[in-house]
């Protein structure tokens, strides 16, 4: 089977590139016109390609990302009997901190005028057990990114696995390329550059021991993707052809749901065959009454469950034709092409979900003893974005909203996060830690929207999604 390929270079890269671009800009309020912003990790700035000096003298550990995320930091950590380096948390901290924020930007958190998420507001009710404020969403979520990391570590070493030399030369590469980029435009040595963006013992040695430590995931990613055991059942998948009349219980009148089900039950009324579902599906979403058409093999507990429960019903035959209704989504026109061979980016995927599987019963058994006796006093309240949370509104800024400076539809000025969004656990290896704290994830920003493969209507306020292939108009490009 095809196996992932890990790409950690461009996420040790995509670390580089957040610290130096957080310091071109102090608060929310400062201008954002793109002209001011520098693209580092390419060895290029948007105002001279001849390392200009920068100014970082302002700038210090305690205020970098803002005034809330220090009291999370340089809390000492133990893993299976050893202190964990403070560099290590605090990079993992640093890491789910900008990621988090990602979502504050686009409405899902709230988010501070300092261009972050706000970790003293309160998380909506029924969230999780012992989370209350998105403070301690925050720390239940890096501490879990941070153990993950560790227990794929020990078990990559208790393997014998060890890093290519092309992996050591890599990381030599990204190294000099943050010093010559970042530091010595600012006028500093490396360990002094560092020491500004994750703490005041990172040292060029520790931040290379954090490098490998990625480099090791992706090691022992691959690994365990090639050497999975897949069942028959896990990769030979149900294939449904379908033409969706979107129309969602929730948003829609009963006289424009009406609407669609009698275009829903047209089709349906003319579908002969499989092929004909194929020629109507097409035909009614170009005459701009389909809302989507096309295939979609289908894995349990993934997709609407009115759409997922048709499809994997065993007595399905090849040939069957239904219409079927989901509150979620509207009226769908369903054919049963048969059984598929699912492609090997979905096997691959299946495969990381096991690994995500067996880390995360590690974690929650106590296999390994991983903590910290070091209380969290929580964060301060501050100016906030006056945006609303968990599904209602649209999850955008208004102008009444927006600080000065701050373009409206974005709830950071920060070029910290305006220049690019660093979001380390989605790149290679790391996508582990992500899948592995989803459950925490999705328990406080539940209701996030989705996008639709078709824009004709907003998906609004879905927690499952049919993931349709792409439509046969847009095969045909």
């Amino acid at each position: 089977m095809k196996k992932i390929k890990m790409t950690v270079a461009g996420l040790i890269i995509a670390a580089m590139m957040l610290p130096f671009c957080a310091c071109t800009s102090k608060t929310a309020v400062e201008t954002t016109d793109p002209s001011d912003q520098l693209q580092l990790g390419t060895g290029e700035s948007s105002a001279d390609a001849t390392s200009p000096t920068y100014d970082l003298s302002e700038y210090s550990f305690d205020s970098v990302y803002g005034s809330q995320l220090i009291n999370y930091l340089e809390h000492q950590y133990t893993f299976d009997g050893q202190e964990v380096p403070l560099d290590e948390s605090n990079f993992y901290f640093i890491d789910a901190f900008v990621e988090l924020t990602t979502y504050a930007t686009y409405g899902y958190y709230p988010a501070t005028l300092e261009g972050y998420i706000d970790l003293s507001a309160e998380v909506p009710d029924g969230a999780a057990e012992g989370i209350n404020t998105y403070g301690d969403f925050f720390v239940t979520y890096a501490e879990r990114m941070l153990e993950s990391t560790l227990i794929i570590n020990k078990l990559a070493n208790d393997q014998g696995l060890t890093l290519t030399d092309e992996m050591y030369a890599a990381i030599d590469e990204s190294i000099e390329q943050l010093r010559t980029t970042s530091a010595e435009p600012a006028g500093m040595t490396l360990d002094e550059y560092l020491q500004i963006y994750y703490g005041p013992s990172c040292t060029e040695e520790s931040f290379r021991k954090i490098m490998e430590h990625y480099y090791m995931a992706d090691v022992y990613t691959s690994k365990f993707i090639e050497d999975y055991e897949f069942d028959e059942s896990e990769i030979m998948v149900p294939n449904i052809r379908y033409a969706l009349y979107y129309c969602p219980s929730d948003s829609y009148s009963d006289e424009e749901i009406a609407a669609q089900e009698a275009l829903a039950q047209g089709i349906f009324d003319q579908c002969a065959d499989l092929d004909d579902l194929a020629v109507l599906g097409a035909t009614s979403y170009t005459n701009g009454e389909c809302y989507q058409y096309g295939e979609v093999t289908v894995q349990e507990g993934q997709m609407d469950p009115t759409f997922e429960a048709w499809a994997l019903d065993p007595a399905r035959q090849a040939g069957d034709i239904d219409l079927i209704h989901s509150d979620y989504f509207g009226y769908f026109v369903v054919g049963y092409t048969g059984l598929v061979e699912i492609s090997d980016d979905a096997k691959s995927q299946i495969a990381v979900n096991a690994m995500s599987q067996y880390i995360s019963d590690l974690i929650d058994n106590g296999t390994y003893q991983f903590g910290t006796d070091q209380p969290y006093e929580g964060a301060s309240a501050v100016d906030t974005m006056n945006l609303e949370i968990d599904g209602e509104g649209d999850g955008q800024a208004t102008d009444e909203t927006v600080a000065p400076g701050v373009g409206t539809g974005s709830v950071t000025g920060s070029k910290a996060l305006d220049v690019i969004f660093v979001i380390l656990a989605s790149i290679g290896s790391v996508a582990i830690v992500g899948a592995i704290v989803f459950g925490i994830t999705y328990a406080v920003r539940k209701n996030k929207p989705v996008a639709a493969e078709h824009e004709a209507a907003p998906v609004k306020k879905k927690k499952k999604k049919v993931q349709p292939s792409k439509s046969s108009e847009d095969q045909e490009d």
